[in-house]
């Protein structure tokens, strides 16, 4: 969940659409490696499926993906920021590049969610749809 769900909400895809993206699910596969790896690296024995994508049925979403896109706060700062800093935390730190670059990415838009930041985007339809 703390690699599906943000980067969900990233590529604001479902996740059979982005386990079939070859670029997205190569995102997907590193940040799931990094949680493997910093799991490692604090001692927990994660099994060896834990960084195995799965198959997926059409739509299916997580509520990261469905918290931002309704401008709701998510747990992106406990899935993706917990890698991060849970990364951060280990000795030696482990880097956690897909995750700071989720976190990055949609963190303006979890502060706005959250009551931290005010901002719009002044002619911009979000509710659009292709």
């Amino acid at each position: 969940m703390a690699c599906y769900g943000p980067i969900g909400a990233l590529t604001r895809a479902p996740l059979d659409v982005i386990a079939s993206e070859p670029r997205t699910r190569a995102m997907l596969q590193a940040a799931m490696d990094e949680v493997v790896a910093v799991a490692t690296a604090h001692g927990v024995t994660l099994p060896e499926t834990a960084n195995t994508i799965g198959n997926f049925a059409p739509n299916s979403t997580f509520s990261t993906l469905r918290d931002v896109v309704s401008g709701s706060p998510s747990e992106l700062l406990e899935l993706a920021g917990a890698v991060s800093r849970y990364g951060a935390a280990a000795e030696p730190p482990v880097p956690t590049p897909t995750h700071d670059f989720v976190l990055a990415a949609l963190m303006p838009q979890e502060r706005l969610a959250r009551g931290e930041r005010v901002y719009s985007l002044d002619g911009v339809d979000a509710a659009r749809q292709h």
